[in-house]
């Protein structure tokens, strides 16, 4: 076979310089033949559909008032409350998902329970305590530099009042639950 010679095969497949090509698309016999059926090769161009171009554009909701809508949803089950323990006003609020995912993915390393158990606590309140006689907790810090003031603040502080301000805080939480499933929608 010369260069760049095709030739059709019986099956209707192109073969050129030895290497089969794709078959042709090929549809029936048009014209007869005595000797072999004359086959009609048809080339399919694509169909393009025009789309109508709009004449007036539609308003839709104002993407403005959605967002203002939906950034209300931050409050939504939000419970902020003063707790009073041993002549202390604290004044708490309940963590968003993210807070709480931001603390689970800080102590989800550690290998003991009782440690990360502690540690979830003390970084809930850290979080969850927005002032103690009316200042921050980062305020109270006296100290070295450290990376949480409001952490090293709360691990100072004696076990039991932890534990009893962590009851306050699943208080709080299980208050907002209550509330939610009620139909409830808390904003305080």
């Amino acid at each position: 076979m010369e260069s760049g010679a095709k030739i059709m095969n019986a099956s209707g497949q192109v073969i050129e310089n030895g290497i089969i090509k794709e078959k042709p698309l090929i549809i029936g016999d048009l014209t007869p033949s005595s000797s072999a059926p004359a086959q009609e090769k048809v080339q399919i161009q694509p169909v393009v559909q025009e789309q109508p171009v709009a004449q007036s554009v539609k308003s839709g909701p104002d993407i403005n008032q959605i967002n203002g809508d939906l950034s209300q949803l931050v409050n939504v089950g939000k419970i902020q409350e003063e707790v009073k323990l041993f002549g202390f006003n604290i004044k708490m609020v309940t963590l968003s998902a993210e807070e709480n995912t931001d603390i689970l993915e800080k102590t989800v390393l550690l290998e003991d329970d009782t440690a990360r158990f502690n540690e979830l606590k003390y970084a809930i309140l850290a979080k969850a305590i927005k002032s103690v006689n009316g200042m921050t907790l980062e305020q109270l810090y006296a100290g070295p530099e450290v990376s949480n003031k409001a952490r090293a603040v709360i691990g100072k502080w004696q076990q039991l009042f932890i534990n009893m301000l962590f009851d306050k805080y699943n208080g709080m939480v299980e208050r907002s639950e209550e509330a939610l499933k009620n139909g409830d929608l808390l904003k305080n």
